[in-house]
């Protein structure tokens, strides 16, 4: 459900800023030309944004509620096998990952110029594309759900069938959601964002509150998937209609489907599904592997600091998907001043969000696992290992959206590809040779993945716009560094003294890092238009209060 998520809030992201500079979102603070200007906005830009984190709170907040309760009420086990259920269908995805993105990029730009046979052409033929797609996930996932009690016979300690309803039910679900995916394309492409996170956000609410229920009686965990597909089933149908409202030159027929306008859709999300594949090769591959070495259980308690990295990730995302389009239209007027001067923000901006990440995950990641999961679920070391290892991942975001843009991506994605198979190499062998537990386990799947995302894409980046490696270092890596030792030391000084149980001391030395980290971000990371705003905003509310 995460990869689907953050998969769906990319394409929005990218259609979001598709015609807006970055400097009008992002200005870098030490640029004479952001102080000077302009502090307007475009209001429908403003609004989607603000739908946009609402929808995404609304997964974020439900990713908190529903593992614990799973856990408390059904069990561990229950819990991972709900876990190894998404890990699964997330490989549907593969035949739609990057075609998503032609449907809303083009819907954009072919409804802006009334060209309704080309947006007709481009709906029709990615549909076609997804429905093929979809016939052969499905047959697939028919021989792994018959096949699933003898290739994982000691995983699921007695709910073998428990775990085959479920990844049945999940994999009806994916495959429903598949085809329709491109009338959330039609309405992204149309800007109407504040549409798609209502609909998808108030049946995620309707299928968490009918969970809560299910999972206080106790039912099976499978219930819960069949809520599941109700939201999904109603999405979809809701998407098509409103869909239809905003496009009523919207034509369904096979008449639109065009060989040329399907190699074309293809091809244009080919690199991307290298990228698209490394991630699931991560995140959802070592999921399978631990679920058939470790069994349901060691999985649940290997997903929950995954779990926390993904919500980072997420979060990184919607900055790194801003570079995107203005990458792309930089590099149509060959402005290579430009493009290093996004490179080096976004670089800089994604690292100011990634270390305080990482710091935190490292120092105090099992104490927030115990306090959201319970102490059976607290593994220090696992946490501050991946989170770790997640470090050039998160902070190479934007690198990766830059080169994207560029249409300069395909070595990057392969070498991400590259990484990622190396790291379920390496893992498999861990495993196998070496009796691997779930720590060691952890460090071999994230060093050839690490290497890759610290080592070759700031190289590829750096050479794609046309800056020395050495320039783009210097002025990316040392203000965020120093901006966040302070936080870093008043951390580890609370660990070395007090501990890392959650208690009072603790949770007030987490208070004062996170007060000294803001003050830091504010004098160092936070543009100059934002601060105006801020300040115009409090002299407003203390006017109003005076006048009170």
């Amino acid at each position: 459900m995460q990869e689907r998520r953050a998969h769906h809030e990319r394409d929005s992201m990218t259609s979001i800023v598709e015609n807006t500079s970055v400097q009008e979102i992002l200005p870098d603070p030490s640029s004479e030309q952001a102080e000077n200007k302009k502090e307007s906005g475009n209001p429908r830009l403003a609004r989607n944004v603000i739908f946009n984190w609402a929808g995404y709170f609304v997964f974020f907040i439900s990713g908190f509620i529903l593992p614990r309760l799973i856990s408390e009420q059904v069990g561990q086990v229950s819990l991972g096998i709900w876990d190894f259920g998404w890990s699964m269908v997330a490989y549907c995805a593969f035949g739609t990952a990057g075609v998503r993105s032609a449907v809303s990029t083009y819907v954009a730009r072919y409804s802006a110029s009334d060209n309704w046979d080309s947006l007709n052409n481009i709906v029709n033929s990615c549909l076609a594309i997804f429905l093929t797609t979809m016939t052969i996930a499905f047959g697939a996932m028919l021989i792994v759900i018959k096949f699933l009690p003898n290739w994982f016979a000691g995983s699921f300690e007695g709910e073998m069938t428990i775990a085959q309803v479920t990844l049945s039910v999940l994999t009806f679900g994916a495959l429903v959601e598949m085809p329709m995916g491109v009338f959330n394309g039609v309405l992204t492409g149309k800007q109407r964002y504040d549409l798609v996170n209502m609909i998808e956000g108030s049946t995620h609410i309707a299928h968490v509150l009918i969970s809560i229920v299910l999972l206080l009686l106790k039912l099976p965990i499978y219930w819960m998937a069949v809520t599941v597909v109700l939201g999904q089933l109603a999405t979809a149908v809701l998407k098509y209609v409103f869909a239809r409202r905003e496009v009523p030159q919207l034509r369904i027929s096979a008449r639109h489907i065009h060989w040329s306008t399907v190699r074309f859709a293809f091809g244009f999300g080919m690199k991307d599904i290298l990228e698209f594949s490394s991630r699931i090769f991560m995140h959802q591959t070592h999921n399978i592997l631990i679920a058939y070495f470790f069994g349901a259980p060691m999985l649940a308690v290997f997903a929950r600091p995954m779990a926390l990295i993904q919500s980072a990730n997420r979060f990184i995302m919607r900055l790194a998907a801003v570079f995107e389009p203005a990458s792309s239209e930089a590099y149509a007027h060959r402005d290579y001043d430009e493009l290093r001067d996004l490179l080096v923000k976004g670089t800089r901006y994604s690292l100011f969000l990634t270390f305080p990440v990482v710091v935190l995950l490292t120092l105090f990641g099992g104490t927030l696992i115990e306090f959201w999961m319970g102490p059976e679920y607290r593994k220090a070391w696992l946490v501050a290992v991946l989170a770790i290892g997640n470090l050039g991942f998160l902070s190479q975001r934007a690198t990766y959206h830059v080169l994207l843009g560029m249409a300069m991506h395909g070595r990057a994605a392969a070498a991400m590809l590259v990484g990622a198979g190396a790291s379920v190499v390496l893992g498999i062998v861990a495993l196998t040779y070496f009796n691997a537990n779930l720590i060691s386990f952890a460090v071999a799947i994230v060093v050839p993945f690490s290497i890759v995302n610290l080592v070759f894409l700031p190289i590829f980046g750096s050479r794609a716009v046309r800056i020395r490696y050495r320039d783009f270092i210097w002025r990316t890596l040392p203000v965020p560094i120093l901006a966040v030792v302070p936080f870093t030391i008043i951390l580890v000084i609370t660990a070395m003294i007090w501990g890392t149980m959650l208690n009072f001391t603790v949770f007030a030395g987490l208070a004062v890092s996170a007060v000294v980290l803001a003050v830091n971000y504010w004098i160092v990371a936070v543009p100059l238009p934002i601060k105006r705003r801020v300040a115009g905003i409090i002299r407003l509310t203390h006017l109003d209060y005076l006048m009170k």
